[in-house]
């Protein structure tokens, strides 16, 4: 690979091509209905209000373009309904909703 190197007046600076550069870790923004999916993955079919109110909400996205759905204003009401179902963090399935949500699982 070919170094190209050009002299300023106070020093010799080298040039690395981008090809050696590391690549950034690049989090691209999550899409609020994909989310819920991963929701409805890990919460108990026994809890049937709860994955109700969030198949409503996903539902309710159906026209909604896919660039804006990981804008915050379609997060809320999704923080909005695990807040009002989900009051503690007892069981293994609420820490998992916790660390989907929060993007740390």
């Amino acid at each position: 690979m070919r170094q190209e190197s050009y002299t300023t007046s106070s020093q010799n600076v080298e040039r690395i091509p981008e090809a050696v550069l590391p690549k950034p870790d690049i989090k691209h923004p999550r899409s609020v209905v994909a989310i819920i999916n991963k929701l409805l993955e890990v919460i108990p079919s026994t809890e049937t209000e709860l994955v109700k109110a969030i198949t409503d909400y996903r539902d309710s996205l159906w026209n909604i373009a896919p660039e804006l759905l990981s804008d915050g204003y379609y997060w809320k009401p999704l923080a909005r309904i695990l807040g009002t179902y989900v009051n503690s963090l007892n069981e293994p399935w609420q820490q998992q909703l916790q660390k989907i949500f929060n993007d740390t699982a």
